[in-house]
């Protein structure tokens, strides 16, 4: 079975255990296993499984006192029965070692290894102000120095910066306000994810770090030059600038490319491709800010342009496009083999206040595709459209009845048909509201739309997996019950219902977790880092109790 995305860490989530439709999943199996006193006080609690669902192991990791912890380990069986329990001492080094190996081994964002040789570089870096009034290139020395970072799952560096060289970004005597920089970084470092955007409070811009090995490319905005009139004003094109540089022993111009659209337009969108080549959309510029010029050089509201840029600051593509509404804003998108989609939002009212910017109703959720530079489609469904292909469980009564497209944690997803799908929950003026699923055919058309209500105040999170027979989606939502104000833990439940793309049928949802009958002694929280093992025909949940007095194992079946 496959995952329509790759499985998130979710903090805490919940389950429940009742069935209470024969349509939606159903608990095969499930068990509650008391802990140790020595596992009560555990610092630590780790989980792993085999592939093939034979075997179950749980660890907990308690501080012993004088440099020694106490790992106790909890085997299970393939029917999440408990084999047998150790308890073994190790110094604080070596438990560690065994807590994080257990770890990496299931969960692929976790890239422990006990055998890495932990690294030193020291070599020249860029940083590169993007967005500030003066764009400012500064090169130097650093000395990184990696380590294991345990709540992040992975390798940091420790970094120190000697005294850089500073000059400013300039063409034809203009100042060049920057965009964006690429560069071609090791990929070593790009895996450890240091040369990452800085959102420090403290900067009034971001900042982006590089370490190239040879080209660095920034791309700016040129300020236009505007000449007055009598009647009206006229505005130079608006350029776009792409410096290239050499980074060896120093940073040295290379030479610079220009190029220019008839009347303002702004970067509305940056994606950056597998090979660390940039995607940009742009968009016509605020409405406001051109009053007063000249008509005849101003874009139309909804004239966009997608441009792919190489490392070296070729131009890769370049696709003009008229966007079905007047406003769009993408947040969405999604990297296939050779194609890219972007999704969001879209608006036609008052195209005369602005332009890109949506400030009034998000009416239309638009759809466009991209393959080997070239556009495949961009479709608008307006909001009516919903309303008319809307599917909601059976026990309920309304659904989903807003007409803005405001949403919270949503995702774009691809399924092997090509059939496209959007997931997540809509929200209105910080308020979160119903589920929402959107299921549209290859070429961007609506089939169908599933809602359901939330059930708590929160905004929740979904997931979606294939099912075996391959006739079915499983939908997964995971809402918060409660939260602790003292740790900030979450207590999360989850919700399940299958969905037939082809009979455009949502079974009711189930829930798993939360006590629902007096067999049931306690609610049951999801574990952390291992909430929800995906195996071929079945999902399995690991959790415990509110104080983590008992291990609780579930697995449930999916359907066709």
């Amino acid at each position: 079975m496959k995952s329509l995305k790759v499985l998130s860490v979710l903090a805490f989530a919940v389950l429940l255990f009742s069935n209470k439709s024969s349509n939606a999943q159903k608990l095969e199996v499930s068990s509650v296993t008391p802990l140790l006193k020595t596992s009560l006080k555990a610092t630590k609690w780790t989980f792993g499984y085999n592939d093939d669902g034979s075997a179950y192991q749980a660890q907990f990791i308690t501080p012993k006192g004088k440099g020694k912890t106490i790992v106790d380990t909890y085997n299970f069986d393939p029917n999440l029965q408990l084999v047998n329990q150790t308890s073994e001492v190790y110094t604080n080094e070596e438990a560690n070692v065994k807590a994080n190996k257990i770890r990496a081994k299931k969960d692929p964002t976790v890239k422990f290894d006990p055998n890495r040789k932990l690294r030193e570089a020291k070599t020249t870096y860029v940083k590169v102000g993007i967005g500030a009034f003066n764009t400012v290139l500064e090169h130097g020395v650093y000395t990184a120095t990696e380590k294991w970072d345990s709540k992040k799952g992975d390798y940091v560096w420790d970094v120190s910066y000697g005294e850089g060289k500073e000059e400013k970004l300039k063409s034809d005597d203009r100042r060049i306000t920057a965009q964006f920089s690429i560069a071609d970084d090791p990929e070593e470092f790009r895996k450890v994810g240091f040369w990452n955007w800085d959102e420090s409070k403290k900067m009034p811009y971001e900042v982006k770090y590089h370490a190239p090995q040879h080209f660095l490319t920034v791309m700016g905005v040129i300020k236009p030059k505007i000449k007055k009139t009598k009647e009206t004003k006229i505005v130079d094109n608006q350029s776009y600038v792409l410096q290239t540089f050499m980074v060896n022993n120093g940073v040295k111009f290379l030479y610079e490319r220009i190029f220019s659209f008839r009347g303002p337009k702004i970067v509305v969108k940056r994606l950056e491709y597998s090979d660390g080549s940039m995607g940009v959309l742009f968009a016509p510029q605020d409405r406001v800010s051109q009053l007063g010029f000249d008509q005849s050089i101003l874009y139309k509201p909804n004239e966009y342009t997608y441009m792919h840029f190489g490392i070296d600051g070729s131009t890769i593509d370049s696709i003009d496009f008229v966007c079905p509404t007047n406003a769009w804003t993408p947040d969405l998108f999604k990297f296939t083999d050779k194609s890219l989609y972007l999704a969001g939002p879209g608006s036609n009212a008052n195209p005369q206040k602005y332009y890109w910017e949506i400030k009034d109703k998000k009416d239309h959720m638009v759809i466009m595709k991209i393959t080997e530079g070239k556009m495949d489609f961009i479709t608008a469904t307006p909001v009516a459209d919903y309303t008319t292909k809307m599917v909601k469980p059976e026990n309920q009564k309304k659904g989903f009845d807003g007409d803005v497209f405001e949403t919270t944690n949503a995702q774009l997803q691809v399924r092997e048909n090509g059939d496209i799908v959007i997931v997540g929950q809509y929200q209105y003026r910080g308020k979160n509201l119903d589920y929402m699923l959107l299921h549209f055919d290859p070429s961007g058309n609506l089939l169908s739309h599933y809602t359901v209500k939330n059930e708590t105040p929160g905004a929740g999170e979904v997931e979606l997996y294939e099912n075996p027979g391959g006739k079915t989606i499983t939908w997964q939502i995971i809402e918060t019950q409660k939260a602790d104000k003292d740790t900030g833990r979450k207590f999360n439940y989850v919700r399940l219902a299958s969905v037939n793309p082809e009979a455009r049928t949502l079974s009711q949802f189930t829930t798993f977790g939360l006590k629902t009958s007096k067999e049931q002694k306690d609610d049951y929280f999801l574990h952390p880092v291992v909430p929800v093992i995906v195996e071929d025909t079945c999902l399995i949940f690991v959790g415990s109790d509110k104080n983590d007095k008992n291990i609780w194992l579930a697995k449930v079946d999916l359907g066709e």
